[in-house]
């Protein structure tokens, strides 16, 4: 599979998790899901100082992460947007194979940890075969789906709220083996990479 001329493997590696967090694969879904990319702009103009992050997903043994920002805002729109999916998810019909094709917005079921899994707000990066590689713009998830699985979630309305988590990457040091999603972290927010403006660098508090 290919994505603007740069291979992903069928099932996601290391090379994949460090695509999703590049600027150029995400203004491409900000501008598919959402009709703009402002969202990626705002990133770097985010307050520095002491924050909790839930951790949507990492990579064994790298710095970077995805993660969302829990405040009073984003607490709110997480609650709005997993109730909304929930309500209206069962009444949603099926995609048909021939319109799973890439930049297709829909909802698919996510892993969330501990053996259970959600529907989950996703744009498909390309069909493979009796499955489809989709983005999950709520949690920087990449998965293999199968084709027959997904739903069309193409009204606006569940596109108004913006992506709930965003890439941040250690300041120092790397990530365990051992898999911590739905773990918080709590640290200090050091501004955006020099390479990668809208990641922002983390330093977790420790002791």
């Amino acid at each position: 599979m290919t994505w603007r001329g740069i291979t992903l493997s069928r099932f996601p590696s290391a090379s994949c998790f460090i695509f999703l967090c590049r600027s150029s694969f995400l203004f491409h879904v900000l501008n598919g899901c959402f009709g703009d990319a402002k969202w990626l702009g705002s990133m770097a103009g985010v307050a520095t100082g002491e924050v909790g992050l839930l951790v949507t997903d990492t990579f064994p043994l790298m710095p970077y992460f995805w993660g969302m920002v829990l405040n009073e805002e984003s607490c709110k729109s997480m609650e709005k947007l997993f109730t909304t999916l929930a309500e209206t998810e069962a009444s949603l019909p099926f995609l048909a194979k021939e319109e799973v094709q890439r930049g297709i917005r829909c909802l698919a079921k996510c892993d969330i940890g501990e053996e259970s899994s959600a529907w989950n707000r996703c744009w498909v990066l390309s069909p493979v075969g009796d499955q489809a590689v989709v983005f999950f713009v709520d949690f920087g998830r990449c998965a293999s789906v199968p084709l027959n699985s997904l739903r069309k979630l193409d009204r606006e309305e569940f596109w108004e709220i913006r992506p709930l988590a965003q890439p941040f990457m250690l300041e120092e040091g790397v990530f365990p083996p051992q898999d911590i999603r739905r773990q918080i972290l709590v640290g200090k927010l050091k501004g955006p990479s020099q390479w990668e403006p809208h990641i922002l660098k983390f330093v977790a508090k420790t002791g």
